[in-house]
């Protein structure tokens, strides 16, 4: 895992992947080898959530295409082989004020209180919102402990 000679092998799909996204305007932030046999991450910059969330579908569609021209099949399935690693997607949430102020960190980077209520607030919510992030019954062959997935919501 996490071997950058790895990349070398899927090489022709990952510039078709890098070309498509030049083509659409989608700047790609970073592409490395994860944890699972042939599995990459691919990152994009943060953002506000709406234009993301196109670019995410734009991403998907344009990925499935490059890997089928190679020969290859591009899935984002949250667990598509039992015995591997779990993909897909996850969030990194920066909330920030008017000034762009991040504000879950204080003083020489301690988490504010602000910090603790939001996590709370996710603690309490996720159950409720979890058809948005696990949408269909392989996402959930994921949220097990130990498979790097929020194993411990209600």
């Amino acid at each position: 895992p996490y071997d950058m000679a790895a990349l070398e092998e899927f090489e022709p799909v990952i510039r078709r992947i890098y070309d498509y996204a030049a083509a659409a305007g989608l700047p790609l932030d970073t592409l490395i080898h994860e944890s699972g046999t042939a599995q990459l991450e691919i990152n994009l910059l943060h953002g506000d959530a709406l234009p993301l969330a196109d670019q995410v579908l734009l991403f998907k569609r344009f990925t499935r295409q490059a890997a089928q021209q190679c020969g290859m099949h591009a899935t984002f399935m949250a667990k598509p082989i039992a015995a591997q690693a779990g993909s897909s997607m996850h969030l990194h949430m920066s909330v920030v004020d008017e000034a762009s102020n991040a504000l879950f960190a204080g003083a020489d980077d301690a988490d504010t209180g602000m910090f603790g209520h939001f996590i709370g607030g996710l603690q309490k919510y996720i159950p409720e919102i979890m058809p948005l992030f696990a949408p269909n019954v392989n996402s959930f062959r994921r949220i097990r402990p130990n498979h790097s997935a929020p194993a411990n919501i209600e």
